[in-house]
This record gives C-alpha cells, structure tokens and sequence, in this order.
C-alpha cells in the first residue's frame, strides 16, 4: 500500500500525525497543534470537490461562519485554509466513538439502546441543530457517523462541511447521505429547509429504536427515490415494543411535507420524551399491524439492552496517539462511570468518608469529655450534625438562636440538627471543585467554575419543611438527561416558564450557553426546590447522597464545593 505523502506534513501551525479515515470527499487526520501542544483533527477536502467551482471560496467562508459557534453539542472548528491548492480545516479532537459504530456494536449482540440514551443523543442532535437553524445554517448531511459521543458521555454534532447558509445559494451541488436524506433534498440540495435535518434526525431515532433504517438499497439512488415516493415502514411492524405514540412520532418527522414535521428538532425531543413517560403502556391500545412493504425487513422485536450507553463505552480504552487507522471520525473512548452504575467513583469518595467518620468518632469523645466537666447552658445553641449515612440531612427549624462562630464539632448524635436561619453552610471539601448557584423566584442557575468539566448525576438538591418533612427533591439525573457533564464556564438551568422569558432571572455569569435547561411549568412545581414559601429557609445540597453545602434562600446565591475530581 502506497504510503500517505500527507503524513508528517505540516500545514500552517498543524503537524499531520496519521490517518483516523477516510470517506467520499474528505480524509481526516489525527494531528498536533505545534504551537498549544494540543491533539487536532484534520480534514482535508477531496481533490475532485476542491477542483469544484468556486468550492473552495464558500468552503472556507462557511468554514468561518462555523468556527465563530460555541456550543457544547458542535465540534468546535480551529483553522480553515486552502494552502497550495489544498483545502483543509482543522477541528476539535475528540476522544469518542461515533454513533454509526455504537449502533452497530447493540445491534449485533441482538439489542437496542436504551430509551433514556435515545433521548440523550437526539436531545444532543437536536440542541446542535436548532443552535445551527438559529443561525441561519442547515447541516444537510446529519446522520450517526456525524455524530460522536465522547468518553465524558457528551454528544457532538460534527462535519458542516455540506452546510447551506439559507441566506444564500451555497454549495448547492452537494448531494448528501442517501439513508439519511430528506425527500425535497433528494430533489435538489438547494431545496433544503431546517426541517430537512429534522427529517434526518427522524431517521436516526427510527434506526436506534428499530435497529433499521426505514429504506435501504445498495443503490443510493434507489435509496434516494424511496425516501421521495415511498411511505416508511411502519416501526411496530418492525418493533412490535413501540408504542402507538411513538410511532406516530417517527412518522410525523419522516413526513414527505416539510411543512408536516416538527417545526424543529427539539420539538421532536420534546414529542419523543412524553412518549417515553411512564404510563404509556408499550402493549396498551395496540391497532393490528400493518404487513411490512416489499424489501423492508424486521429486526425481530431486538429487545432493549440493560447496559447504558455509557457502560458499554467505559469497556474501551482511551484513544492514544499511536492508536491503529480508525473509521472516518471514530475514536474510542473510556470514562468514569455514573454514581450508583459500578463502583469505582465511590471508591473516590471513599477516603473521604472513611476520614470524616474519624472526625465525627474523635470529635464525639472530644465533646462528651468537655460535657463532662462543663455544664452545658440549658438554652445554648446546637451543634450542627453532618450526617454521613447516604440519606438526606434534614436543615434546622427557624426556633433556634444562631450558632456560636467557634468550629462546630461533629457528633455521632443522628437526631435532626437544631433549627436556625442563618446556619453556615456545611463545607466538607473546601479544596474541592467551585460551584456558584444563581437564583430567584423565576429561575435556578448552577454555573462550573472548576475549571475542568464535571459529571452532574450525583448532584441532588433538597428542600425540607418546618417539620423535617421533604418537600420537594431535585437531582442531577435530570440534567443528565440532555448532557451528562458540566464543561467549566456553563450553566445548567431550570426555568419556571409561567414567566416571561424577558422576565425570567439571567445572570451575566451565565449569559452565553447553558449545558442543559430543565424546565418547571409552575412555581409549586415538584422540580421547584429554591424559592420562597417553599419550606425551610435553606436547601440543602448533597453529593452522591452525602451533604456538602447548604444554602440560604434568601440570599439567592450560594458557593459549593464538590469532591476533588480524579488527577
């Protein structure tokens, strides 16, 4: 095999390593920013595209358009040139696995990918989509091979190199991914709406809760006409575990109408998420199916696998520079698994547990020996206790006399701590990662100020009544559901939306991007745990089921510290 005269190249500041792979119109490489020291991915453009006419230009002015976005569900683009006659741009690295593979990897040990992960990787399709539509810029090749999900569990929208800025004719000769494409684009490239990528992601939920693709040929062409003049298969007649509400979810977004499917993607999340609720009934209310059309073929009802998205890939080992060829944008991936999934983060916790059981054991005897020989003041002020069970610490009552400014010491006592309205908050890692809480009556802002991203499921907020009694719980899974990390600098978000959104509490500190918005569709809400009249005069916030802050509500803002992360 002839060897690669790119290799070992250096175009502008970017060292060519190796190839990862290679498709139709491009070549991706693994390369070194020489300057930063940083791994990159390079894309070099085929030569028959960059002999295209006027390719080059519109290639590189996209490329710009692109390279200016910030969102967590876009790889990021660093550089775009066209050097010597070769048109290249220069993107994130990203240590991951593609979803093309992923859906391979469930499919051929006779299994599914779990509803809450379906709803993970379309809900991060479809925030990179409606950020792209927003901007005026359709994807046009959206399908799962574009779709990687990295070893922290986040999902990336990749290769805008088919993109159509609708403000103008651009690259309209560009066909797109016969499997994936929508019928009016089949007709022409230049007929492309937002609801053409709509349509593209359809056929990604369809092919992850069927196991198929709802037309396939090995003739693209023949692919191509099928999605212009042929209904889909009806998924139950594929899946006989689909409800009747997803179903019609599926087609609607694989309508042969634009103008018939959701009007964005997240809408078709949206759609998708309620019929995933608990008490639609996956048997209930079934209609006889329907015969599948000629060529189409069944996955035989594939069961929905036990293992997550994320433990599958955590088997994996991280990506390394000197790592074998790869398929076009594959990476393999390991990650540190989710709380309560496999042990290895309670480890982490671990010594600290095992230290702070210590600080409570010597502190215990340390406070009975002063008790023994002082008396104790028969209206003085408790001591707060920190619980280390992994059960909620119930806050204080407002009856109390706030406590005295000396170092409280922990006790072994597992009573309910006494009430106070200006308790400190609780701080057992004060060198751990920083979190700053935003919050009012309309809306509750968590922003990462670690400087690393960070996982959000173990995180849970609590709110209690006067009485100790539970009033309302938020945890992190929720979050979790739309991005499993918090990348430092961003926000996760819940928003009460019986307020105006030019009503609603929006810091600066989190003005540009949130990593994940939950919305609370009214102030008594069950997700509403930060604002007045809701309880106590603090929540309580606990990581992994231990304590760690807690924080006044009236204050509307509060600093926490999460467990130090792995070095």
């Amino acid at each position: 095999m002839p060897s690669d005269p790119l290799i070992g190249a250096q175009l502008a500041n970017f060292r060519i390593e190796r190839l990862i792979g290679s498709g139709g119109m491009a070549s991706v490489y693994y390369g070194t920013d020489i300057t930063l020291q940083r791994p990159v991915a390079i894309k070099v453009i085929d030569e028959k595209q960059r002999k295209t006419s006027h390719y080059a230009e519109r290639f590189l002015s996209e490329a710009r358009i692109v390279a200016s976005w910030r969102h967590p569900n876009i790889c990021q683009i660093y550089y775009a040139d066209d050097q010597n006659g070769l048109l290249y741009y220069v993107m994130e690295y990203i240590d991951g696995m593609n979803l093309s593979e992923l859906l391979g990897n469930y499919i051929s040990g006779g299994e599914l990918i779990p509803h809450e992960d379906v709803l993970m990787v379309g809900r991060g399709i479809a925030k990179a989509l409606d950020y792209a539509h927003e901007r005026g810029v359709i994807h046009r090749d959206v399908k799962p091979a574009n779709v990687i999900i990295d070893r922290e569990g986040q999902i990336y929208l990749t290769d805008f190199g088919l993109a159509k800025d609708i403000h103008r004719d651009s690259l309209g000769d560009v066909f797109g991914t016969a499997h994936y494409i929508a019928p009016e684009q089949a007709r022409s490239s230049n007929d492309v709406q937002p609801q053409s990528d709509v349509y593209a992601l359809g056929v990604i939920l369809y092919e992850m809760l069927t196991g198929v693709v709802p037309f396939d040929d090995p003739s693209p062409v023949v692919v191509a006409l099928q999605h212009v003049n042929r209904a889909p298969p009806k998924p139950r007649a594929i899946n006989s575990n689909i409800t009747p509400t997803t179903e019609a979810i599926l087609l609607k977004a694989l309508a042969k109408d634009p103008a018939d499917r959701f009007p964005t993607a997240s809408k078709l999340m949206d759609n998708l998420e309620r019929a995933f609720e608990p008490g639609l009934s996956a048997t209930a209310n079934f209609m006889p199916l329907p015969p599948l059309p000629a060529g189409a073929r069944a996955s035989g009802a594939l069961p929905l696998s036990h293992t997550s998205v994320i433990h599958r890939l955590s088997a994996r080992p991280h990506s390394t520079t000197r790592q074998k060829t790869l398929p076009l944008s594959q990476f393999l991936m390991s990650r540190t698994p989710v709380a309560g999934e496999l042990p290895s983060r309670k480890n982490r916790l671990l010594p600290w547990l095992i230290g702070l059981i210590g600080v409570i054991i010597l502190g215990g005897l340390a406070w009975a020996g002063i008790n023994a020989v002082r008396p104790r003041p028969t209206q003085a002020a408790e001591i707060p206790t920190v619980t280390v069970a992994l059960a909620a610490v119930l806050p204080p009552t407002a009856t109390e006399t706030p406590p005295s400014t000396a170092t409280p010491v922990p006790t072994t006592n597992t009573a309910v701590p006494s009430p106070t309205p200006n308790l400190t908050p609780t701080i057992l890692f004060p060198n751990g990662r920083f979190f700053r809480l935003f919050y009012d009556q309309t809306s509750f802002q968590l922003l990462n100020s670690s400087g690393e991203r960070v996982e959000i499921r173990p995180i849970t907020f609590q709110r209690f009544d006067e009485t100790g009694a539970l009033v309302t719980e938020f945890s992190g899974a929720e979050w979790a559901r739309y991005n499993l990390t918090i990348r430092h600098d961003t926000c996760m978000r819940i928003v009460i939306t019986t307020f105006p959104s030019d009503q609603q509490y929006n810091p600066p500190e989190c003005s540009n991007i949130y990593e994940a918005i939950r919305n609370a569709l009214r102030p008594d809400h069950e997700l509403v745990f930060w604002t007045d009249g809701r309880g106590a005069p603090q929540f309580i916030v606990l990581w992994e089921g231990v304590e760690i802050a807690r924080c006044e509500v009236a204050a509307h803002y509060c600093e926490i510290y999460l467990p130090p992360g792995e070095s």
